[in-house]
């Protein structure tokens, strides 16, 4: 009897012990009015339900962490239906051997991304956000040290500080036309990030908002900012132009500092007076240097940017995308964005990604983010800018009907515009010779084609051309002509009466090539002279 009851005893141990494993491992659940799903074949977490996906001030009393970190977690999506993600939902999951989060996937129905929703997701690639969220708070994709691309936000209002700090290889992100406020250190030591355009509805710039933001080429700050604080583009070593509107009030201390002996700045244009411009640019060392050792000091002379005041501005916003419906910030890359000077003529450039063909330049809802009606059909397309304009580069996926160009430069220069192409559209090719070559021809086999380095044709077949450069021969310098002068020794001291080489008889002066007197011409000459001295005695 006693045996029997120790053995249902420890029966009942095993099974309690079970289903608190069973417990702490859960692969699904409830959490307020969201359901979470975790599936093991493919280490994605899935948020689904409505309502809100609650705060965790306190990330291990997730009821979702025990299995992420015992499994791995690849890929969370949160579905329609999810209206908010709270703080600290996704921090920090997975683990090192199984696997740490890679994608994001954040459907349109979401509002909010909470603080430090997805923080030292160290793994991260991708983010998709939903078009409807309109607030990513503070810290929430910080030191997401490999997140390349972010996708969607058309709707986003404001960005806390912090929100990508650290994100290193950070290299799109098409700021909402909805934007009016970015935070502290928002974006700082987002090294890699390019073709920033501050949108036209941005209110406020925190502290160190692209604090050494290295790809930015070109800030244009717009009219409804009003203060500039300190370090917001701190040591951003790239940037040509920096456009600021009159109605900005306040520099801060160090806003465009630079490393020391950087050149890169060579532009900035107010739109206020010079008058103005000397009662708000105040702050310490606004465009100077610093140095290795952390000291401020002043630009050189010759490497101060020329200031431009009264300048009427106009913005040129583009972004890349594969869909009518969002802008995803993929398929190919745009160049052209900036601030320029209204009646400037702006050339704007797509570039499709392999696998992908450019198939126009549309304009942008400025609510609903989707594309409008075609504007260009170039890739390479120069605009007369009179007003700010807003511009998305639609690449779509190549299919078998179309063709490719190939581009190849031989030795001496470099090409672009190759690609795949619609039938019947327009290739712009251009071929720039490197220094000390001459660009030749494009040239199809041996054929030549045109001897214009920028050609365009209309694409019918799959070409291939080649850009030939030649070697510039430097000019042939010169000789010195030899030195006129006296090639005869007539002191008879031994030496060339021109340029007073000791000399033997008979031998080449090497300077002027002549045969200086020898020993029997110097006794004939000797004897001469004593003739003529004693006839003129006799004469006396």
């Amino acid at each position: 009897m006693k045996t029997t009851r120790k053995a249902l005893s420890v029966l009942l141990v095993l099974l309690m012990m079970v289903l608190c494993m069973e417990a702490a491992f859960a692969e699904g659940g409830t959490v307020g009015t969201v359901t979470w799903n975790y599936d093991a074949s493919t280490k994605t977490l899935t948020f689904s339900g409505s309502g809100a996906i609650p705060d965790y001030p306190k990330p291990d009393e997730r009821p979702w962490r025990s299995i992420c970190s015992s499994e791995g977690c690849l890929a969370v999506v949160v579905e329609d239906g999810v209206t908010d993600i709270g703080t600290y939902a996704c921090y920090y999951l997975g683990n090192n051997e199984k696997g740490r989060l890679q994608s994001v996937t954040i459907a349109d129905s979401v509002k909010t991304v909470g603080q430090s929703a997805f923080q030292d997701s160290t793994e991260l690639l991708s983010v998709s956000l939903g078009n409807k969220v309109k607030s990513i708070g503070g810290s929430a994709f910080s030191q997401c040290y490999k997140l390349k691309t972010v996708t969607g936000g058309n709707s986003v209002e404001t960005i806390g500080s912090n929100a990508f700090y650290g994100c290193q290889a950070l290299q799109s992100f098409t700021l909402s036309s909805a934007l009016t406020s970015i935070g502290y250190s928002a974006f700082e030591n987002c090294y890699k990030l390019e073709g920033v355009t501050l949108p036209a509805g941005l209110k406020t710039i925190g502290k160190q908002a692209f604090f050494r933001n290295y790809k930015m080429t070109a800030v244009s700050i717009p009219d409804g900012v009003t203060a500039i604080p300190e370090k917001a583009f701190f040591d951003c070593s790239s940037v040509q132009t920096v456009s600021i509107p009159a109605g900005v009030t306040s520099i801060g201390d160090y806003a465009f500092e630079m490393s020391a002996n950087s050149d890169a700045l060579k532009t900035v244009n107010f739109g206020g007076s010079e008058t103005q411009w000397n009662a708000v640019a105040k702050g310490k060392n606004v465009f100077g240097w610093i140095d290795q050792g952390g000291n401020h000091i002043p630009r050189a002379a010759d490497k101060t940017p020329t200031f431009h005041f009264n300048v009427a501005g106009a913005s040129v916003s583009l972004a890349a995308t594969t869909s009518k419906v969002r802008i995803t910030n993929a398929g190919g890359t745009v160049k052209g964005s900036g601030t320029y000077e209204k009646g400037t003529q702006v050339a704007i450039t797509a570039i499709p990604a392999d696998g992908y063909v450019f198939d126009g330049w549309y304009g942008i809802h400025a609510v609903e983010g989707k594309l409008t009606v075609l504007k260009y059909s170039n890739a390479i397309q120069a605009i007369t800018l009179n007003e700010s304009i807003t511009l998305a580069a639609l690449f779509v996926k190549a299919t078998s009907s179309d063709f490719n160009v190939t581009v190849t430069a031989a030795e001496g220069g470099t090409t672009t515009g190759g690609g795949m192409f619609h039938p019947g559209q327009t290739a712009q090719l251009t071929a720039t010779a490197d220094s000390g070559w001459n660009f030749i021809g494009w040239f199809d086999g041996d054929t030549k084609i045109t001897s214009s380095a920028n050609y365009a044709f209309d694409v019918t077949k799959n070409t291939n051309l080649t850009a030939r450069f030649e070697k510039v021969e430097p000019p042939v310098e010169p000789k010195p002509s030899e030195p006129v002068h006296s090639h005869v020794d007539e002191n008879n001291d031994g030496k060339c009466d021109g340029c007073g080489e000791q000399m033997t008889g008979g031998d080449h002066c090497p300077q002027c090539g002549k045969i200086h007197k020898g020993f029997f011409q110097k006794i004939v000459g000797f004897f001469h002279k004593i003739i003529y001295r004693l006839t003129h005695l006799f004469q006396q």
